[in-house]
């Protein structure tokens, strides 16, 4: 056996635990604020983060804040953050950020090691605005019409976003997608909501940005919570600009949306957030509420991605499922059928790399060392065979697969 196999498999053996490791998250809170207004004062930015910690988000997509506030604000929190784009999108977040996505449009987060989440954060297009356009009679009362109008202002857009997260909706990973959207949803504008609206320019619209990324998978977390949209409408769009100066004939609509994704990610609990102004769209109101959209919250539960016999724990059968499938190309099944087989980072392999991240898991629910103590149990010959060959696929080439107002 050469010298770096003995080291492998001796070191997985008998080394201790690291003392950084940590709990596995299993609830998770994710806030997404728009907050244009406000920023430019010390007193604002501290509303501006006394909002944010009043929530108790864990992560936060926000829109339309300043670099240099956003920089300040999370280090007031003790938070990472992150700037996707010049002064327009960012990310603060509880956990450490540890790689972009594709065209700087989302982040990789790490919630204890070994389990990471995705979030992307958008700020689509704000004119034209369909709704304004309805109102005034600058488009007609079609639905074709008002899809195709939409589809022209932010279709663009809406597509990179599909095109930069697709390998990780692909693998299963929890994912979220936060954002000013600047578009009613196609959850919101049915033909029972404009029946029950005395506005005149309501109609049946299936919106296409938000039909997209439900199409692509990924649920509407609030209206998850929340179905019925005729009781809930949940408007996020405007609480006014600045708080309270409103237009007289304002179109109020739900444009700021959180949406997830990903196995073992169930929405629990979604929230607005807004001025002490007894407006029933807001469900948790703040004194000296200063952004001109309220914000959305939702509040998730997260299982255990090692837990592959879905029994609530990472236990010694599913590490007997992970050594079982060692070596496996996994190419052909579906995502979800890789993970039971053992891959946990959705590359369709069960390889050292999925090995490495169960191990951190384990230790992760069940306490440090707890994995070595558990390979310390009869048959060793077989632990050990099993290890080899593990630690073997560690030297072996990875296969890859192939304006002021509305914003």
């Amino acid at each position: 056996m050469q010298r770096w196999m003995r080291v492998c498999v001796f070191g997985l053996l008998f080394a201790p635990a690291t003392a950084n490791a940590g709990t596995l998250v299993s609830s998770l809170k994710v806030l997404s604020f728009n907050v244009w207004s406000g920023e430019g004062t010390a007193a604002g930015r501290d509303k501006l983060r006394e909002i944010m910690q009043t929530s108790g988000a864990d992560i936060i997509g926000v829109q339309e804040l300043d670099n240099a506030a956003g920089v300040s604000i999370a280090a007031a929190m003790g938070f990472h953050y992150y700037q996707q784009s010049g002064g327009d999108i960012q990310v603060i977040s509880r956990y450490p950020i540890t790689s972009s996505a594709s065209g700087n449009l989302g982040v990789k987060i790490e919630l204890s090691p070994g389990q990471n989440i995705w979030l992307f954060n958008a700020h689509l297009a704000a004119y034209p605005y369909q709704p304004y356009d309805l109102r005034d009679g600058a488009l007609p009362m079609n639905e074709a019409a008002v899809i195709a109008a939409a589809d022209s202002a932010r279709g663009g857009g809406t597509t990179s976003y599909l095109n930069s997260m697709a390998s990780a909706l692909s693998s299963g990973a929890p994912i979220f997608f936060t954002g000013d959207f600047n578009e009613p949803s196609h959850l919101d504008w049915t033909a029972a909501a404009a029946a029950a609206t005395s506005r005149p320019y309501d109609l049946k619209v299936e919106y296409p940005t938000s039909k997209r990324i439900v199409d692509a998978g990924m649920t509407d977390s609030f209206r998850a919570i929340y179905p019925d949209e005729v009781a809930k409408p949940g408007y996020t769009w405007t609480p006014g600009y600045p708080y309270p100066t409103l237009d007289s004939d304002e179109v109020h609509d739900r444009i700021d949306v959180i949406y997830h994704r990903g196995r073992g990610v169930t929405a629990t609990a979604a929230a607005t957030i807004g001025p002490v102004d007894g407006n029933p769209n807001t469900d948790i109101a703040v004194a000296g509420y200063n952004a001109d959209h309220r914000a959305v919250l939702a509040t998730y539960s997260l299982s255990l991605a090692g837990d592959f016999d879905a029994n609530g724990l990472i236990d010694v059968a599913d590490w007997a499922i992970l050594r079982a499938n060692q070596h496996a190309d996994l190419t052909g099944l579906s995502s979800d059928a890789a993970w039971r087989r053992g891959d946990l980072n959705g590359d369709f392999l069960n390889d050292f790399t999925d090995f490495a991240q169960f191990k951190t898991m384990f230790d992760g629910v069940n306490g440090a060392g707890a994995f070595a103590a558990m390979l310390a149990v009869p048959e060793p010959a077989g632990v050990v065979t099993a290890l080899v060959a593990l630690c073997l696929l560690a030297g072996l080439p990875k296969r890859t697969n192939l304006l002021r107002g509305k914003s």
